[in-house]
């Protein structure tokens, strides 16, 4: 779970699962993780030059839209640390003027990390990769480059603790993919602007590839509703952004990411060119890179309400101005706020089946689907991806879980003739047994006749240690050797990847407050942008 890139228990926000459960847990999550996007997408907005009013359009377009709704209500949490991106880019503006805030754009990126965002993760990371190469007419080729060195070496000491095992993890089970994906013309269209966004209505659609019409992958993939009246307001925003050098390089990244998100679909493939590098090569879904789209979306058309409040002023005077972009403003929220109604009543709308808790933990093949009604055969819209959270509940395992990694399944389930038990001695005959079991500890007491090895019923891998022993790979499954003489044995998980990235990130970390601690900045606008709007 350490190593896992999708894995969110270094989140800070996993002590609410260990106090509330798992549901409630989440549910805050999702009220904390908007509060946090939306404020940051609106300081974003007033470090790129906007008033406060206009400010206050961003962050409805990038947070309230459908995009982070129906993600988490189809259940894909880790779409929870987008809300950092806009963290993120704030403090790459910022740190134009002041290099200490490189510490800030660093935390962002780790805290998507820790949090199981390894998508997000590895899209901001191609995202400020072009945002440098963009940003070097104005600032040279030297500070540009140095900065975002600096800016990567931060995060890889930051997320160490996670990265060095997650990389360990990759490299042993490669996930190379090969999905069609990509909007089309038409989804791209639906997605924005259709007052259908439930995740029921992918079933207007059919799944044929071409660049006009079709769609890849569900509702949760595609939607991002924005409304008619943000897309007139964008479009507005964009004839200034293209008419102004400045707003070029800007205009350009967003450009390139809508490229992105057609995926497979565009006639010539940016997304099937990336898809050749490594990390990238994992990805599915080319639409995922429309995160980056939909927040240069959501500034585009705070600029285009800019000009709006701007010419209002010029012809009627600030305060019917302001009234104006207030109504305006009143009108986008009331409209995302409608949209998306319907689709959160979707979410943790199918109550876990219920299965009576074990008092010894054991593994099965795996616990079956199922919906609002209870038990099912196969799989739509609004069911179960897995058993997993039924099984946490009454303490047994799924081999065959919902999993995206390639990782073996040779674990043993418990109606398989093969099984012995959890636990079993290999070699030799006598007894033996878990007196204490948790997932990165066990303790096994045995009272073995001869010397053989003790098996334990889980994936061999590597990190696994036992004071004086050596753990082994024993057909797949872990294994440790015993002797007539032992009467207890000791597993615990302790990777040296894992041991080597703590003291990395205990390190950066340190440094880090202490270097913020030394230097501060206070938050102001930049001058720049804003006189670029006039």
């Amino acid at each position: 779970m350490l190593a896992h890139p999708e894995s969110p228990i270094l989140t800070p926000f996993f002590i609410l699962h260990v106090v509330f459960g798992t549901v409630i847990a989440i549910k805050l999550e999702i009220f904390l993780h908007l509060a946090i996007g939306l404020m940051g997408t609106y300081l974003l907005a007033r470090q790129m030059g906007l008033s406060r009013l206009p400010a206050c359009l961003p962050p409805a377009i990038y947070m309230l839209s459908s995009m982070f709704a129906l993600s988490l209500t189809a259940g894909v949490t880790w779409f929870l640390p987008v809300v950092y991106l806009p963290w993120c880019f704030f403090c790459m503006l910022r740190s134009e003027k002041n290099w200490i805030w490189l510490w800030g754009a660093a935390l962002s990126l780790t805290l998507m990390f820790t949090e199981g965002g390894v998508y997000p993760f590895s899209i901001t990371s191609l995202f400020l990769l072009l945002y440098t190469c963009c940003n070097i007419p104005h600032i040279g080729m030297v500070r540009a480059t140095t900065k975002l060195a600096v800016l990567f070496a931060l995060t890889i000491g930051l997320s160490a603790v996670k990265l060095l095992p997650a990389a360990e993890f990759m490299i042993q089970h490669p996930r190379p993919m090969e999905d069609y994906s990509g909007y089309s013309v038409q989804s791209l269209f639906y997605s924005l602007f259709s007052a259908d966004q439930t995740l029921d209505a992918v079933s207007r659609f059919v799944s044929h590839p071409g660049f006009w019409s079709g769609m890849s992958y569900a509702m949760d993939e595609n939607g991002m509703y924005v409304g008619f009246l943000s897309g007139l307001l964008f479009l507005a925003g964009l004839l200034i952004w293209l008419r102004s050098r400045f707003w070029w390089p800007q205009a350009l990244l967003f450009f390139i990411f809508l490229w992105l998100s057609f995926g497979d679909r565009a006639p010539f493939s940016l997304w099937h060119l990336l898809h050749k590098f490594p990390v990238y090569e994992s990805m599915r879904v080319a639409q995922r890179f429309r995160i980056i789209m939909m927040l240069y979306f959501a500034i585009i058309a705070g600029f285009g309400l800019e000009a709006v409040r701007n010419i209002a002023a010029a012809r009627l005077g600030n305060d019917r101005a302001r009234i104006t972009v207030i109504m305006l403003l009143a009108i986008v929220y009331s409209n995302l706020f409608w949209i998306n109604a319907p689709v959160w009543r979707d979410a943790f709308s199918i109550p876990p089946v219920k299965i009576g808790e074990k008092a010894e933990f054991y593994q099965v093949k795996h616990a079956g689907l199922y919906d609002a009604a209870g038990r099912i055969v196969g799989r739509h819209t609004h069911s179960s991806f897995s058993s997993e959270y039924p099984a946490l509940l009454a303490n047994i395992g799924t081999i065959d879980c919902y999993e995206s990694a390639k990782v073996p399944r040779l674990a043993i389930p418990n109606d398989s003739p093969e099984y012995l038990g959890e636990v079993f001695l290999s070699g030799t005959s006598g007894t033996v047994a878990f007196t204490s079991w948790t997932p990165n500890r066990l303790r096994i007491s045995v009272k073995a006749e001869r010397e053989g090895y003790i098996i334990i019923n889980q994936n061999y891998y590597k990190g696994w240690r036992s004071d004086g022993r050596t753990v082994l790979n024993l057909n797949g499954l872990m294994g440790v050797p015993v002797s007539a003489t032992d009467r207890e044995i000791e597993l615990y998980y302790l990777p040296t990847s894992f041991l080597i990235g703590a003291s990395l990130s205990m390190i950066t970390l340190i440094g880090g407050i202490m270097m913020i601690i030394r230097k501060k900045d206070r938050f102001h606008p930049d001058p720049a942008c804003a006189r670029k709007l006039t």
